[in-house]
C-alpha cells in the first residue's frame, strides 16, 4: 500500500463525512483491488468471489458507520483492512467448522446405513 493511496483514502473519508454523494463510488473504485490484494496472500483458501465479498463487505460496513473511523488514531486503509481481516478469519473458521460437520455427518450416515444393511 503506497502512501499516495492511503492519503487518497483518507481524503475520501473526509468527503464521506462531508456528505459528498460521489465519495462512496470513489471509495469502491480506490479500495476494492487493494483490499483483495491485502487478503489474498494471507487467506489462500478463499475464492476470488469470497475475496470480493469480503472487500465489499468491509467497505459497506465502513459506509454504514463511517464516524467510527478516526483519522487521528489511524487511516481509513487500516480500518478497512482490520474489518476485512476479521471477517476473513470468521469465514475461514465457519468454512472449517462446516467441513468438519459435513465429514462427521457423512461418517455417522455411513455407520447408520451400514448397521441397517444387516437387517435388509
Amino acid at each position: 500500500m503506497t502512501d499516495d493511496i492511503r492519503d487518497r483514502l483518507n481524503e475520501i473519508h473526509l468527503a464521506v463525512c462531508a456528505g459528498d454523494p460521489r465519495a462512496s463510488r470513489d471509495l469502491f473504485l480506490m479500495a476494492m483491488a487493494p483490499l483483495r490484494g491485502f487478503l489474498a496472500p494471507a487467506f489462500t483458501g478463499l475464492t476470488e468471489d469470497e475475496l470480493n465479498d469480503l472487500a465489499t463487505d468491509a467497505i459497506l460496513k465502513y459506509l454504514e458507520g463511517y464516524e467510527q473511523c478516526d483519522l487521528n488514531k489511524g487511516s481509513l486503509w487500516g480500518y478497512l483492512c482490520t474489518v476485512a481481516r476479521r471477517d476473513a478469519i470468521d469465514l475461514v473458521r465457519k468454512k472449517g467448522n462446516r467441513e468438519r460437520l459435513e465429514e462427521e455427518n457423512f461418517e455417522n450416515d455411513v455407520e447408520f446405513w451400514s448397521a441397517r444393511a444387516n437387517y435388509v
